[in-house]
């Protein structure tokens, strides 16, 4: 087993086959300090342990000293690496997710590989999802979701938007969480897209 810190922390990346990037984005913190920590120019502080203890479910101890398992628990979570989309649909977009421009990926446990991530641009849907975070969603129609479910949605300026769906009558429509945010009439002007699943925050230290 390595024998440093930073030697464990290299050997966790490689095992997960992610990249200084796609780890540090993951866990919240810098790619450069994250080679910083692998190269044993720096130590874990205290909140590093608790994003790693929360975010991957690796044990402090083992980092700390190698010794115990690795994991908190015999399960490892799987990690799949989903692809950040560009806010703008492109012109002439059909409502095809894969049309959308990759503008990046993120490292997210435990969620479908055929996810996507949109990088939340306003606070309409805080504090549940604050601008900078990443809503992770699932491709879905307007009738594969249901009043309450937080979506993803194109709106009538070509513009991607995350909202709480509603239903009232035979209307559908779009809630910020954030009352400053005004509702939105779903219909053709505004076109569910996907059903958010997971937020991921990333939070540098």
């Amino acid at each position: 087993m390595s024998e440093s810190i930073g030697q464990r922390l290299k050997f966790l990346r490689q095992s997960k086959k992610l990249k200084q990037k796609e780890m540090a984005d993951l866990i919240g913190i810098s790619p450069n300090y994250l080679s910083e920590l692998e190269a044993g120019k720096k130590k874990p502080s205290r909140l590093l342990l608790t994003l790693l203890e929360t975010r991957l479910a690796i044990n402090p101890e083992w980092l700390l000293t190698g010794e115990g398992p690795m994991f908190r628990s015999q399960l490892n979570e799987e990690i799949n690496l989903i692809p950040v989309v560009d806010w703008r649909v492109p012109e002439g977009f059909s409502g095809r997710l894969d049309e959308l421009e990759k503008v990046g990926s993120i490292a997210v446990p435990e969620v479908s590989e055929k996810a996507f991530a949109l990088k939340v641009r306003d606070d309409s849907m805080a504090p549940l999802i604050r601008e900078g975070n990443y809503a992770v969603f699932l491709p879905a129609k307007d009738d594969e979701v249901k009043g309450g479910d937080v979506v993803v949605a194109v709106d009538e300026w070509g513009e991607l938007i995350v909202r709480r769906l509603r239903r009232k009558e035979a209307e559908t429509y779009l809630v910020g969480d954030n009352p400053e945010y005004p509702s939105l009439k779903a219909g053709e002007k505004y076109t569910v897209l996907g059903r958010v699943v997971k937020k991921v925050s990333v939070r540098h230290v």
